[in-house]
């Protein structure tokens, strides 16, 4: 199971991302 940390991080980068572009 994933934790939390790495759900939050991927979210984290994926809003990132989506920001930049």
């Amino acid at each position: 199971m994933p934790n939390n940390k790495v759900v939050s991080c991927l979210l984290r980068l994926v809003r990132e991302g989506r920001k930049d572009a």
